[in-house]
């Protein structure tokens, strides 16, 4: 309040990151990172024209996991778009136990060795909680066994997202798990501010 125009003006936001940082406890025998759901999310964009292709994505979903996929639903009124609310869009299906260790049994030793042009995921994926998501394209999903031993019965086939639910307490903790279930990484790894903050070296003290 030191000028007349501070009168009207709104406060400065506090300085900080908006989302809140995890909270990291300690290591111990009781937080060991694991393998919690695995999350298949398969958005088909033109299903808008065509609804009967977000009928055939959700087969698709029950035919590779062997469990029923749930719809999903268009939220927003977009015109142009030719999108209205309640448009059925894709399916999404989340496993557990053991049809989420089937899922990456076939993703890791089928699908991504045959796949051509895959280095890995990317180091930098991740919600700072643990969960690592990619995507699986339709040129991929034609190798999962299911789908590949009946192609006469899948004319068209469509790729959706995978998100690996984890314990872990960073990112960095998940991909070391993910990589010992056999999910290859590439790239440079995202440092954390508070690593970068410890690292730095104390400046030297100069001599009286």
């Amino acid at each position: 309040m030191s000028s007349p125009y501070h009168l009207n003006r709104p406060l400065r936001k506090p300085k900080g990151q908006i989302v809140p940082s995890p909270t990291i406890e300690p290591k111990t025998y009781d937080n060991v990172p694991r393998l919690e759901a695995v999350t298949l999310n398969c958005f088909v964009k033109d299903a808008k024209l065509y609804p009967a292709q977000a009928i055939s994505a959700a087969l698709q979903l029950q035919q590779i996991t062997g469990a029923k996929p749930q719809p999903i639903f268009a939220k927003t009124n977009v015109p142009n778009w030719k999108l209205r609310p309640g448009m059925k869009m894709g399916a999404k299906i989340t496993l557990h136990g053991r049809d989420a260790s089937q899922f990456i049994s076939t993703l890791t030793e089928i699908v991504l060795p045959r796949t051509r042009e895959f280095y890995g995921i990317s180091n930098r994926s991740g919600d700072r909680y643990g969960n690592i998501a990619f995507g699986i394209t339709a040129d991929q999903v034609k190798l999962f066994p299911e789908i590949e031993n009946n192609q006469d019965s899948w004319p068209q086939n469509f790729g959706f997202d995978v998100t690996l639910h984890t314990s872990a307490q960073t990112d960095a903790d998940a991909r070391i798990l993910l990589s010992g279930l056999g999910f290859p990484f590439t790239g440079n790894e995202r440092i954390p501010k508070t690593l970068l903050n410890d690292t730095k070296q104390p400046e030297p003290v100069a001599a009286a």
